[in-house]
């Protein structure tokens, strides 16, 4: 489907359009259809709840519908209209449901591409316990859809993601006598843009340290959602984090770690030209990428398969995403053992088998007081001494006020869940309960004996 916004583009670029259209990009959020939602053939049973799901049709509605056999009869029956597709269908699409306030509601039965088209549940529903109302925020809808403008849902990720804003661009071109130039420089081409730049308008979404309890990200106070533009460092948006090196998770595969695993390859480093687009276009165009970016630096491949990725980036598994195989983008020239397409059970680790130990700064995340948020937000890392270690110094400003940080405050509520005062109440809260505060407040409270109550 051509996507609205999309279509002032086409005027112009009529191929880059047509292409774009049909890549997972353009078709990454769709309204619900019978073309956009598959039935299932039969209810899906899922062992682990004892739980029964289905997708069928009501006349054009699809439903998604949930319920328990208990003495041989339907209970716990649970019906709820899916309105929306997230997910292009190339590995996965996941059901929306939208409520009467408006709210965009996961449902647990997804649907993906693996076998040629398999039901299962979504990630973090393959439990004991499935949640039943998993809010999609605003986080959420910022990598798989389009930027909203108003209460309009958008429907795919448009031209903007990697052009930024193209009004000007599309009004400089419709005037008459306009100059190539100016209508050049009224937008973001990423082509023109240095490597770092150009590989951070793909790392906005693609790229994830781990999607586990760590924090893999945080957002700065005064950027709301929706606010990176391409063109801009990432870093004055976002502040990455990774768990410590040397323990144990330097070689996991996740399924946003296209990025992170191109980071880890000795190719990525020592090219001077190796960036995302070099394998990958993003208006979808064929391209032969199956040897010619390798020769370039190898010329005389060792082998003559006709794909070099098939043995050096092979297609495993995702770690977190259990029914989706990806490719790996680390370029490896040993790969790792075993099967890397065999199937996994969803990991739900209980506290004592949670990451504890330093939380480090990952890309150009280099901010005392989020690295210090970064440590305890999750508990990862509780120690009762890292805000205090590196709490920023007050200004004479933050004094005058009475305010114990030197940190502005967000202009709304809205612009993020962790603003100005609220990222240290939030990280004290985290590091409250922690074995090391516990212990500080016993032997504070502990009472002090006098010379005279000792000899009594």
């Amino acid at each position: 489907m051509l996507l609205a916004a999309l279509a002032v583009c086409a005027g112009c670029h009529p191929d880059h359009a047509a292409h774009y259209a049909r890549t997972g990009m353009g078709r990454s959020f769709a309204k619900a259809t019978v073309a956009t939602v598959p039935v299932t053939p039969k209810p899906i049973h899922h062992a682990l709840s004892d739980t029964w799901f289905s997708l069928l049709r009501r006349g054009p509605v699809t439903v998604h519908r949930r319920w328990l056999i208990e003495e041989g009869r339907e209970s716990n029956v649970e019906e709820l209209a899916v309105h929306y597709v997230m997910g292009s269908g190339n590995h996965a699409k996941t059901f929306l449901h939208r409520n009467a306030r408006g709210q965009l509601i996961e449902l647990p039965l997804g649907w993906y591409a693996e076998k040629g088209g398999t039901f299962g549940m979504n990630p973090g529903f393959d439990s004991i316990a499935p949640p039943t109302r998993r809010k999609i925020d605003e986080d959420c809808m910022a990598c798989h859809n389009a930027y909203p403008k108003g209460a309009v849902i958008p429907e795919g990720i448009d031209c903007a993601r990697c052009h930024g804003d193209g009004s000007k661009h599309a009004a400089i071109a419709a005037s008459r006598g306009a100059r190539t130039e100016a209508i050049r420089s009224a937008i973001v081409n990423p082509a023109r843009l240095p490597r770092a730049r150009k590989d951070e308008v793909c790392y906005q979404c693609h790229l994830e340290t781990t999607s586990g309890r760590l924090p893999g990200m945080i957002r700065r106070f005064d950027r709301p959602p929706y606010s990176y533009q391409p063109g801009e460092p990432l870093s004055n948006v976002f502040f990455y984090f990774d768990h410590a090196p040397g323990k144990g998770h330097g070689e996991k595969f996740e399924i946003v770690s296209a990025a992170y695993r191109m980071r880890q390859s000795a190719c990525f480093f020592k090219s001077d030209s190796l960036t995302c687009v070099t394998c990958h276009d993003a208006h979808g165009k064929p391209r032969d990428t199956r040897r010619a970016p390798c020769l370039g630096c190898h010329p005389s491949a060792h082998h003559q398969a006709a794909d070099c990725a098939e043995c050096h980036m092979p297609k495993r598994r995702a770690e977190d995403a259990v029914h989706v195989v990806v490719t790996d983008h680390k370029i490896q020239r040993i790969l790792p053992l075993g099967d890397l397409l065999a199937e996994r059970a969803e990991r739900h680790p209980v506290e004592s088998e949670e990451y504890r130990g330093a939380v480090v700064p990952y890309l150009d995340s280099s901010s005392p007081l989020y690295t210090a948020v970064a440590q305890v937000l999750h508990g990862s890392n509780r120690c009762w001494r890292c805000l205090a270690r590196i709490r920023p110094k007050p200004t004479r400003r933050s004094a005058m006020l009475g305010s114990r940080q030197d940190v502005p405050r967000a202009r709304s509520r809205r612009s993020s869940r962790l603003c100005g005062d609220g990222l240290i109440r939030r990280a004290n809260n985290a590091i409250s309960d922690s074995r090391e505060s516990r212990r500080a407040k016993r032997a504070w409270r502990k009472p002090r004996f006098s010379a005279r109550s000792r000899s009594t």
